[in-house]
């Protein structure tokens, strides 16, 4: 856990590490003594200090919320003993794809992920649920795209959206859909919300989403320009990223994003485009 940053009275920024080289976050939300917390970070270490600091002010835990079913945002869930708050096809995606991931990890970090185990969420629900939080409320909504149980915590009072990776740096489709993602994103623009906590990349001011927006509609765009001309991914895999996003993005970006998550994203699209029938 590399940093602790107060954003309001009681609503803290827990930003860790993630094996790309880029953060993962988390967000603790206080209220009097009662202290709940959205995403658990990747590394147990991390994890583990977060709640030794939680211990040391005297906070009780009431409960943990996964905004989807990645490891980076569920490692540290057999570390809480409180009940875990997700969206039903969360628990799903758990059971069916988490354990390749986390064998991934215990190969890659034996010593950190021994005793890392998945916990699966006890509390689901479909659209939306309202969770009280002592004076506090978090509205939890199901946003896909980025993954198909993608979910955001609005605190309305605050005008503060906890996104999840519905909202990064750039954009990131990742197992989800294009258009679902785009339609999420417009969502989020209609909203009162004044400060986005984005699931990777820190803060950030609702204004930006028109440039997500457009990023996936010019990828989306770009990539049926040239399947449709009987060009290969490969080919459009080779554009540059600054066809895609306007240069003062790009110059921003970890390598990372303009690497995998954008040729991702484009994989994904041409897949979406070519293939219409595996996302009906």
């Amino acid at each position: 856990m590399d940093l602790k940053q107060e954003i309001i009275e009681n609503l803290f920024l827990i930003t860790g590490t993630h094996p790309s080289g880029i953060d993962v976050t988390s967000t603790i939300i206080l209220s009097g003594r009662q202290a709940t917390v959205v995403d658990s970070l990747f590394y147990p270490n991390e994890t583990l200090r977060l709640l030794q600091s939680l211990r040391t002010e005297a906070k009780n835990l009431m409960a943990l919320v996964n905004t989807h079913w990645h490891l980076d945002h569920t490692a540290g869930n057999n570390f809480f003993n409180v009940r875990i708050v997700a969206h039903k096809q969360c628990l799903e995606l758990m059971n069916t794809k988490l354990p390749v991931q986390l064998k991934l990890a215990k190969t890659n970090y034996p010593e950190q992920f021994e005793k890392v185990e998945i916990k699966y969420p006890d509390q689901t629900f479909e659209k939306q649920v309202k969770l009280e939080l002592g004076e506090k409320g978090l509205a939890l909504m199901h946003l896909p795209g980025h993954t198909p149980d993608s979910i955001v915590g609005h605190l309305k009072d605050e005008r503060i959206l906890i996104a999840g990776d519905t909202v990064m740096e750039l954009p990131f489709i990742g197992y989800g859909d294009c258009e679902k993602l785009i339609n999420s994103l417009t969502i989020i623009q209609k909203m009162d919300v004044k400060t986005i906590i984005q699931g990777h990349g820190g803060l950030c001011e609702k204004s930006r989403l028109s440039e997500d927006i457009k990023y996936l509609e010019t990828t989306r765009r770009i990539a049926k320009e040239y399947t449709d001309s009987g060009k290969s991914v490969d080919e459009v895999l080779k554009l540059p990223i600054e066809l895609f996003l306007p240069p003062h993005r790009v110059e921003r970006l970890h390598d990372a994003y303009k690497t995998f998550i954008h040729k991702n994203n484009v994989s994904k699209i041409c897949e979406e485009l070519t293939h219409p029938e595996k996302f009906q």
